[in-house]
């Protein structure tokens, strides 16, 4: 996970999102990228929760995914959340909002929507475990921290008349990459 976070990060800071190539390496850029992930579960429901908070000099914003089994046939994705993601450093995270997306019933073939009102929050405990590298044009320093996740997931298939609550069943972590770009020359 700590490689692909990294690419995002990378990509957000060389090349400058939202801004030309050649305004974007004119300048140093820093990116930020914080990502917790943590499971939940209820009765006949499990899922894993990713979210994401990202800033550049250009461009930031938020976003989160849930994927879901229900049963032992449906399997839920997120096609659309609109969240609101609070980040403390390495010291907490709070996620709140909603998502909505297809679930897909394998016994019967049939794919139908569903969603989720999501309020979790992840707290930093223990030491944090840094490592970081240099690409020759790029610095970028991964930090991660164990957290206890806390909070629930209230989940509903309106055309199945299925719902229900999940909360936290594991301890997560929390993971912030700070990727540094020195300003290059056309």
């Amino acid at each position: 996970m700590l490689a692909s976070i990294a690419i995002v990060a990378a990509a957000l800071a060389t090349h400058g999102v939202g801004v030309s190539a050649d305004a974007a390496s004119a300048q140093p850029t820093r990116t930020v990228v914080v990502h917790t992930t943590g499971s939940v579960a209820g009765q006949s429901f499990g899922a894993v929760v990713d979210a994401f908070a990202f800033h550049s000099p250009t461009v930031s914003g938020t976003n989160a995914t849930v994927d879901a089994t229900v049963g032992t046939a449906m399997e839920c994705q997120t096609d659309k959340a609109d969240v609101v993601i609070r980040t403390k450093g390495l010291a907490e995270v709070t996620l709140t909002g909603h998502v909505s997306g297809t679930c897909f019933d394998f016994d019967t073939s049939q794919s139908t929507s569903w969603n989720a009102t999501l309020h979790l929050n992840w707290r930093g405990t223990g030491g944090v475990r840094v490592e970081s590298f240099n690409d020759g044009v790029c610095t970028t320093r991964f930090e991660q921290r164990p957290a206890i996740e806390r909070g629930s997931l209230v989940w509903t298939i309106p055309s199945t008349g299925q719902s229900g609550t999940a909360t936290p069943i594991y301890n997560s972590t929390l993971e912030r990459d700070t990727t540094r770009c020195a300003a290059t020359s056309s």
